[in-house]
Formats: structure tokens, sequence, C-alpha cells
């Protein structure tokens, strides 16, 4: 008697980036294709893309690995959006006048009053003006009843995946949707919470639901730091044994840039900071520790700030940079290659990492990794990341900021020893790609209720201790 072949234990992933923008997230995320693709795992890997750029991840794609488009994309919190989904004062007297709870409303608002119009339905309603009052209506019945909660991408998500025979999806950023397919769910970490002045209005209390929901739902969840689990498990009221803590290192970029341009304007000698101009990157402080410096104790300073400039954020801090005449000491060259950036690593004289908030802060470990010395503030995880190969001041002190930056540039046998320091902290405290690939099919296998081997119940009490 033929016995039918067990199916394959089939994983799904998140993937709708692209590959031109350059984050943290990003970065991570595509270290753990690369991993899965090079250790070529037992169990095939479905990928998940932007509809017009699947393409973009063909070459993080090993044997068994796979990718499909995906309907809709995500987007991210808009403030007038986010107003027009309020309650209407009709609304609110219906609700009021109706005996159902506060959370039963709140999920039939979402699921029926939520829904935007399509531009195919928009378009109807325009055309047969006799029906534009009822067309709301009907489109959000029928939207209601067919995708359920807004949160749900159009294209009925769950039944994609089952289509796909999807085991267990992983979310490896905070946007995820509703599915009844187990899924592995990775927040990051928590800057609303702790930094809620730095968001527009509404933004904290949006993402506190976004990042609740995965974290609830999810059968595991994924940090890079153990700061960040305890931090979750507090926040949000989880088991810490469904918090599983796997660190993270960006992959060596191996080709040769000896040969590439720096931006224009880089200095023969400077501190790198490369980042997004966020409110938790801190740039304003840096900025006023360069000018206290030249100021008050006559040492003229040199920063190269690579990153993305198009942020709510940057007037902020062109106006600063200009206030406290900078431009000829930090340059700011916007988004640059990743060749160029890497040059940058190997060309600056110490990495200098003042930011507010982080939950795991890879430009640090991408020092450690190019051998260039790390001074960094003691928010957060970055302590936990660094170990002893770092100095360390309060970011929110520019001049403990400035007490850092003037130690560095006086002490090169202190950059020497940071230097060699961080190139044992990256291979002590960071998993190779086999052991990333491993780690993560374990978390995978135990989030869908599967049997694990021995190596994998090992490692998988490593992520939980």
């Amino acid at each position: 008697m033929n016995v039918p072949s067990p199916r394959p234990f089939l994983v799904a992933i998140d993937a709708q980036v692209s590959t031109k923008v350059t984050g943290g997230t990003e970065t991570a995320l595509f270290t753990l294709l690369e991993a899965l693709r090079d250790t070529r795992p037992d169990d095939p890997v479905l990928v998940i893309g932007l509809t017009k750029s699947t393409h973009e991840l063909d070459p993080f794609l090993g044997p068994s690995m796979r990718s499909i488009p995906w309907p809709v994309s995500y987007t991210w919190y808009v403030a007038q959006e986010a107003q027009a989904k309020r309650y209407s004062p009709r609304f609110q007297k219906l609700a009021a006048a109706l005996p159902l709870g506060e959370e039963t409303i709140a999920q039939f608002h979402r699921r029926f009053m939520e829904r935007p119009m399509s531009p195919r339905v928009t378009a109807l309603a325009r055309k047969y003006r006799v029906f534009r009052h009822w067309t709301p209506i009907v489109w959000r019945v029928y939207a209601g009843l067919r995708y359920g909660a807004a949160s749900l991408p159009p294209g009925n998500g769950d039944r994609i995946l089952k289509d796909q025979g999807v085991d267990v999806i992983h979310f490896p950023y905070p946007h995820h949707f509703d599915t009844s397919v187990p899924f592995v769910f990775e927040p990051w970490g928590l800057p609303h919470l702790h930094e809620k002045e730095l968001f527009s209005e509404g933004e904290a209390e949006w993402m506190d639901e976004l990042f609740g929901d995965g974290c609830r739902k999810a059968k595991m969840v994924v940090t890079a730091t153990r700061w960040v689990k305890q931090d979750l498990a507090r926040h949000y009221g989880l088991d810490p044994d469904k918090i599983a803590v796997i660190p993270r290192k960006p992959p060596l970029f191996k080709e040769d840039t000896s040969l590439v341009e720096l931006p224009p304007g880089t200095p023969e000698r400077f501190g790198l900071f490369p980042s997004t101009t966020w409110p938790t990157k801190n740039h304003i402080r840096l900025l006023r520790a360069v000018a206290l410096l030249r100021d008050e104790r006559g040492l003229r300073v040199n920063l190269v700030c690579p990153g993305r400039t198009k942020t709510t954020n940057w007037p902020e801090i062109k106006a600063e940079w200009e206030r406290l005449k900078l431009q000829d000491q930090v340059l700011f060259p916007g988004s640059i290659p990743l060749p160029q950036l890497i040059a940058l690593f190997k060309k600056a004289s110490y990495l200098v990492h003042p930011s507010t908030f982080e939950g795991l802060g890879l430009p640090l470990i991408e020092a450690f990794q190019y051998g260039l010395p790390v001074l960094s503030s003691t928010a957060t995880c970055k302590p936990e990341v660094v170990g002893d190969a770092a100095i360390l001041f309060d970011a929110l002190d520019e001049r403990s900021i400035a007490d850092a930056i003037a130690k560095a540039e006086q002490s090169p046998e202190l950059l020497r020893d940071l230097a060699a320091r961080g190139t044992r902290r990256v291979e002590e405290a960071f998993p190779d790609p086999a052991k990333l690939a491993d780690m993560f099919m374990t978390v995978y296998r135990h989030a869908a209720g599967r049997p694990l081997n021995d190596r994998q119940a090992a490692l998988l009490k490593e992520m939980l201790a």
C-alpha cells in the first residue's frame, strides 16, 4: 500500500519592502532572507513581495524559496485619514442608544464604517447620482462582510495564504493583517510609548493599537534584544515564553570600496552618524554638542550624517544646523548608495550614535563589523548591544555627548582598543547566518505547533532564556 508523503511545512515571510529603501528594518529582513537562501532549510519558504517590485527579491531567493506579489501594500498613519475614521456625531448617538458594549461597537465600526470606497465604486457613485447616498452603505456592508476588519488588506489575505498552503507567516515589522494562519510578529520596539511627544497627534495611539494587536494575536513574538522583550511583556502583558530574542547583525559588504567616491564635501577626518532624520535619532542635540566643542573648548569636529532627509523633522534640524553655523563641519549628504555608505564606515574615525530610542541599532553592529570605534548613548537597549565595546554617554545631555566626542578625538589609543573590542563583541554576541536561519525556522515550527528536534529545542530554550 502506497502511503502519501506528508505535505511540506510551508513558511511565508511578509517582505513588502523595496530594496531601494535602506532602513534598519529592511536591512534585518534582507539579512534573514540571505541567511535562508544560503543555508537552504529543509522547509520551503514563500516570500510575499510588493505588487510592482516583487522581482527585487529575486537575488534573496534560494532553491527552496519562491515569491508572490501581494494585492495591496500597507500605509502608515495619516492624520487626515485617521480623523475621517472617527465616530461621526450621528454614529455616536446611535452607539449610545444601543446596549451593545464599547468593544462590540468598536468592532462594528472597524468592520463596516472605516472601509474607504474603492476608486471604481466612487466613480459609480458619481456616475449614477440617484444612488449616491446608498452607494457608501452598500459598499461598507459588502466590504465588511467580505474583507472583515479594516486592517485586512483587500484581496482576502487569509484565503490567499490558505490557497498557497501556508502553515505559518512571519510579519517582520509592525504592519500585519488579520489571518487565521498562525503568525510570528516582530515589532522591534515601542518608541511611541517612551517618546509619545515626538509623534504627530493620534499617531502614538494608532501605533499602540497596531503593535498591541500583533503582539496579542501572534503565536510567537520576536525581538532582537532582551530589553525590548521585557518592555513588550510589561506593556502588553505578554507571557515571556511567547517572546523569542534573536540578535541580528547585517551582512558584510564584501565588494572592494577603495575606488568608491565619497560624498562631495567629505572631510579627511570625521565621525560618522548614518541615520534617517527621525526625531528619535537626536540630530539636534548632536549638532549642539559639536557647536559646544567649537565654541567653549576650541575643538573643531567634523561629522558626516548620511540618511534620508525627507522627514517631518528635517526642517527643524536644518534650521538648527544653519543657526549654529555648522555647514562647514557637519555634512548631510542625504540618502546614498550602499557602497558609498560602506566606504564611509571604512574611512571614518569613529561612529557616534546619539539616538534616544532603538530596538537594536544596526549601525552600532555595522561599525563593529568594519572595525570602527563606537560612541553610543545609554538609551534603551543600546548598552546591551554594545557591551564593553563603546564610549557611553547620556543622549539627553549635550555636554555628555560633547565629552564623549572629545575623548574620542583626543585618545587614539582608546579608539584602537574600542575597535578590537567591537570585533570581539560582534563575533561573540551575534549569531552567524546559519544559526540565524536555524533560530527563525525553530520559531516558525514552534509557532505552528510542530515538533522540534533536540537542536531546535535547545535553540528555543536559548531564545526564551
